[in-house]
């Protein structure tokens, strides 16, 4: 079975889990709660200002604490940015990085 990678899309998350679709208004407590999860690892986001994949990632030297990065690619390059900690992914937070995403592809 493949798995679709969630995707938020205005302010909701839309996923699949247990064969069960969920949606979570980002910046609720269940976005966060679901952020918090071993399993959540990675979510697509689609704004007006373009798309980008987000990824959980840990420091390093495995000292620090997880935080999230923005990866697009455009043209065959890979772009990056810093989202966050866990309590900073808001809403305007992720169309923030979409739009530095953008104004750096152009």
């Amino acid at each position: 079975m493949t798995r679709a990678t969630p995707t938020i899309r205005d302010k909701t998350l839309l996923a699949y889990e247990e064969g069960q679709a969920i949606s979570l208004v980002v910046g609720s407590e269940q976005w966060f709660e679901w952020l918090r999860r071993d399993t959540s690892t990675i979510f697509s986001v689609h704004t007006l200002d373009g798309s980008y994949t987000a990824r959980k990632e840990r420091a390093g030297n495995h000292r620090g604490g997880w935080y999230w990065k923005a990866y697009r690619t455009s043209q065959e390059t890979l772009y990056r940015a810093y989202l966050g900690k866990l309590e900073d992914l808001t809403l305007a937070r992720l169309n923030e990085i979409a739009q530095t995403l953008s104004t750096r592809i152009l």
